[in-house]
């Protein structure tokens, strides 16, 4: 939890003299997302939806307590840009990739010497890290023949419509007609490969990051290509912001112990201010 949040949360749920202090600690505890701000789980209830949507997987009724930056993408041409400071310098940045990738790209890091840590989506599973890079997954989906299914529930993401059908619908996107979006007999991989993303999404507590390789592509034709497609309509959506450079300076990491203890300090300081009638306003 950080420094600010419980201000924010009980300035704005108390201020009014309406709710009480229990009542505001069981909001934050029922209803908020500690581990990250607004956008981060902007992107990541964005695939939710898609899983909802598709699969009929029920979505996770989250608020963040706090805002943040939007989360960056970046093409890049090869792996070895990763290693040019003018393209990235991000020494604090965790990489999070597919299981599949992960042998191959630490291979790939030793030889170029790049120094971050790199989990695959099952080793990453439960842990948090301040920067987060996510490294490949749409050109993972692209080359797991997967193309046709991601670029048309990414369309379906601009439909506010709750069916699955087009036919009731007749919405286009992009100047192309949504297709039944229902995957649970058709492509249930894809169910699985938004779970693996939005897994990987997840792993964010401050800066997140999505890197996609232009080789990865490679034989295709660029408007096929699933990372740049994915890329557009988050953009589009409101929920990234491309980029061409990646600077991360020095972050301190705080544990989870460290976490949890700073959000009991904040809390137990709210209390005692309310018994003392101070204003909220005043945390720090």
């Amino acid at each position: 939890m950080r420094a600010a949040t419980v201000n924010d949360v009980f300035y704005s749920l108390v201020k009014d003299g309406k709710h009480k202090v229990k009542d505001v600690l069981q909001y934050i505890d029922l209803q908020m997302n500690h581990r990250t701000h607004a956008q981060n789980l902007a992107i990541g209830q964005a695939v939710r939806s898609i899983l909802a949507r598709s699969f009929q997987i029920p979505m996770t009724r989250e608020l963040a307590l706090i805002d943040g930056e939007l989360p960056k993408t970046m093409m890049v041409k090869k792996i070895c840009d990763l290693a040019d400071t003018s393209t990235f310098q991000g020494g604090n940045i965790v990489f999070v990739a597919p299981d599949e990738k992960v042998h191959e790209l630490r291979l790939q890091f030793q030889a170029l010497e790049i120094h971050n840590d790199v989990f695959g989506v099952r080793e990453a599973k439960g842990l948090e890290f301040d920067a987060c890079a996510l490294l490949g997954f749409f050109g993972h989906f692209d080359e797991l023949g997967s193309n046709d299914e991601w670029q048309n529930v990414l369309r379906w993401l601009s439909s506010s419509s709750t069916t699955t059908k087009t036919s009731s619908t007749g919405e286009k996107v992009d100047g192309l007609m949504l297709t039944d979006c229902d995957y649970r007999l058709s492509a249930p991989n894809v169910s699985d490969e938004a779970m693996m993303l939005y897994t990987a999404l997840t792993r964010a507590r401050n800066h997140l990051y999505l890197i996609e390789l232009e080789s990865a592509s490679k034989g295709k034709q660029q408007s096929k290509s699933l990372a740049q497609f994915a890329f557009r309509r988050l953009k589009d959506l409101g929920l990234v912001k491309p980029v061409s450079f990646i600077k991360e300076g020095h972050v301190e990491e705080i544990t989870p112990a460290e976490h949890k203890a700073r959000g009991v300090l904040y809390v137990t300081q709210a209390l005692n201010m309310s018994r003392n009638m101070e204003p909220f306003s005043s945390v720090k």
